[in-house]
């Protein structure tokens, strides 16, 4: 059974440079150090087997398949995916971006989430990495509610550009007549996972 690619070796420049063979030619990372992650398991020194952009095997002695890539990782160490979970990444042009989320990705950042941008970018981004049309850890973003005080604040104006700040989806100002159950679908229906709230 193969499970998601959330291991990112600290070499992460170099298997980024594998990365448009690793999904059609199998790919062995040979003898590094391994910090897996879970409590209590010491680090070890083990080979990861990748198939179709996918680990398929962490252990010892694993042979590798016929036309496999072999990288020699002795004396070098893989962690689990970082995830950086409060960032602001749509200041700037789409280009500017993305290459901040491939910077992020070399770096050993396999997920970001984005406390409160334009989520009519954050959700062009997130379906962008998720099909790997983009080099990019992959992005989860909320919404963000608050008081209408709050919606004046520039980067609120900024993040609704074209838009109301604190009457889209994603910028919703909160009064004791909002109907929070649709602003929450709202929220949900444009990408949204998760709401930051502004008590103001």
């Amino acid at each position: 059974m193969t499970t998601r690619f959330t291991i990112a070796a600290v070499l992460a420049m170099m298997l980024a440079a594998f990365a448009a063979t690793a999904a059609e030619t199998p790919t062995l990372l040979e003898g590094a150090t391994i910090i897996d992650g879970h409590s209590g398991h010491a680090p070890r020194v083990a080979s990861i087997l990748i198939e179709h952009g996918r680990i398929a095997q962490v252990g010892e002695n694993i042979a590798p398949p016929a036309g496999a890539i072999t990288i020699d990782l002795r004396g070098k160490w893989i962690i689990p995916g970082l995830i950086d979970a409060h960032v602001h990444i749509t200041d700037g042009k789409r280009s500017e971006i993305e290459t901040t989320l491939a910077r992020a990705l070399r770096g050993g950042i396999t997920a970001v989430r984005d406390m409160g941008g334009d989520d009519r970018t954050l959700v062009g981004l997130a379906r962008d990495a998720r099909l790997g049309d983009i080099d990019a850890p992959d992005v989860v973003f909320s919404a963000l509610m608050g008081g209408p005080s709050f919606f004046a604040d520039p980067r609120a104006r900024a993040s609704a550009l074209g838009a109301t700040a604190g009457e889209t989806p994603w910028m919703r100002a909160v009064t004791p007549q909002t109907d929070l159950r649709a602003a929450m679908l709202e929220a949900k229906g444009i990408g949204a996972t998760g709401i930051k709230v502004r008590a103001v």
